[in-house]
């Protein structure tokens, strides 16, 4: 039995395409499980610069319902991050650390590019950071 894929494409959306979409999240995944320690702890990470760009405060409870994990374990996970540096937590919620923020630009960078390399290889234009 093998494991190859067999279609071109999937609900119109060619194999290749997919396929660098995996790979790519893949990374990402890999990325964040190298920063942050684990998925839950990316998860707990990413939902609290989300909201952050949107201009929301983040509650315990709040994480807790969107990362579906007990408030006492978001709390400790928590208190992991703001003591590994990645986050803040006050009277006011939970921030990203502005540090932090400038500590993972490069990471940011290096993503965009894998994502504009895997776009080019498709064919989509050419994508190229800003200067």
């Amino acid at each position: 039995m093998t494991n190859t894929v067999a279609q071109t494409d999937y609900a119109g959306v060619s194999a290749q395409e997919v396929i660098a979409f995996a790979e790519l999240m893949n990374d990402l995944e890999l990325q964040h499980i190298e920063m942050f320690g684990d998925s839950v702890n990316s998860a707990i990470v990413t939902n609290v610069k989300a909201a952050e760009l949107k201009g929301q405060s983040v509650s315990i409870r709040g994480l807790a319902r969107v990362v579906v994990l007990q408030p006492s374990t978001i709390r400790r996970r928590i208190a992991n991050l703001v003591e590994r540096g990645w986050l803040i937590h006050d009277e006011t919620g939970v921030h990203f650390d502005e540090a932090a923020r400038e500590r993972g630009a490069p990471k940011v960078r290096l993503a965009m590019l894998r994502f504009a390399h895997a776009l080019n290889k498709l064919g989509w234009g050419d994508f190229r950071p800003p200067t």
